[in-house]
Order: C-alpha cells, then structure tokens, then sequence
C-alpha cells in the first residue's frame, strides 16, 4: 500500500494567513491516525507561485526516501480504463505494479483468465518498446474482447497468476463489528462487495477471512 505522501493547501491567496493555519490544524487532526500523520504540509497558490518552491523541494525528498518497484518480477498492472478506439482495438490503461511488458508479449488478464496479446504500447502519449515498474502505461490488446474486460482487472505476464473468492488477514482493531459484516474491499483498481468473519475477537489485533 501507499507508505509516503504529502499534504497540499492549495488557493492559500484566497484567505488570510490565520484560516490558513487554522486549516493546517484541522488537516493534521485527521490525519493523526493514519501514514500521513507525520507528512510535510506544504501551503501554496498556483495563482502567486507561493510556496512552490517548497513544494518541489518535499516532492524531491519524498522520491528520495520511496523504495524503488521490482521490474524483475512477473508483469503486473491494474486496469483502470478498458475502451476500444476506432480502426485500433481494444486498449487498456493502467500503473505497472510490477515487471516489464514489451510490445509483441503474450498476455493474461485476470480473473477471467482471458488470454491476448500487447500489440503497441504507450506511456504518457508516447509509443515505447517496453513498460516498466512505476510508469503509466497504455495497452493495445488483440484477442480480446471489450466486453470480458473492465476496470479492477489486472493484466499480467503470460501464465503467472492465481484468483481467489477467499482472503486471511491480521488486523487491527479501529472499530469493532460483528463477524459476517459486509464489506467493501478495495484491491488495485477493484471495489468488491463481500464479507467479513472471523471466530476470536480478544485483543486489539484479530486474525479474519475475507470472502
């Protein structure tokens, strides 16, 4: 998941310095029990250039402290948009997780398990050769259809890959619930309705299956 970020106030040209603090307070008053907690919060105005400089300065430090994605890895990537484009096919879009794709490579697309092909390739409106861990990417796709594909699929490297309707998971408690309560399950690019159940609840940790 997400471990780093950084809090922006923006339009700081509209109000007086005072608000602006008494917004910083507010800000960081919900964030305190979560990764952010802790983030540079940086004020700035688009309009004056405000505090740009400081921006620039806690977006280059965050990208220094940020652990590189594995490129070596099987090939990983979300599907967050699936459309056909006239006289070209069916293109997918996405942030590779993991691996490499390199135009002409054979393809799966999960959990259907749809096999295909990456016929072009694209990263920010360019066309590359190959996809890597961290980038943007944009996949022409032969083979398959558009209505088998959708947005919380993922598309993997030839092969490798394995579904499940059944999760394990160690928690914390925040807030708790009876078992069976249903849930919504955020994965990658997916939002899935389901359940959750578990047969301890003693301390503030609990071993729980999704399903």
């Amino acid at each position: 998941g997400i471990r780093h970020g950084i809090v922006v106030l923006n339009k700081i040209d509209k109000v007086e310095a005072e608000w602006v603090q008494l917004v910083e307070e507010d800000v960081r008053a919900w964030l305190a029990d979560t990764f952010l907690a802790d983030a540079p919060v940086c004020k700035v105005s688009s309009i004056t250039g405000a505090g740009m400089e400081e921006l620039k300065t806690a977006l280059h430090n965050q990208a220094m402290v940020i652990e590189e994605r594995d490129s070596n890895a099987p090939f990983r990537l979300w599907i967050d948009r699936a459309f056909n484009l006239k006289g070209q096919g069916l293109i997918v879009t996405g942030s590779v997780l993991s691996g490499k794709l390199h135009a002409g490579d054979a393809v799966t697309i999960f959990p259907a398990g749809l096999a295909g092909k990456a016929r072009e390739l694209e990263s920010h409106n360019q066309s590359v050769p190959v996809v890597g861990a961290g980038q943007r990417a944009s996949v022409k796709l032969a083979g398959v259809p558009l209505a088998d594909v959708g947005r919380g699929m993922y598309l993997s490297a030839e092969g490798p890959g394995q579904t499940s309707k059944m999760w394990d998971a160690s928690i914390h408690w925040k807030t708790r619930f009876p078992s069976g309560t249903r849930i919504r399950l955020h994965i990658g690019t997916g939002e899935f309705i389901g359940r959750m159940s578990f047969t301890k609840t003693g301390g503030e940790k609990a071993l729980v299956r999704l399903h």
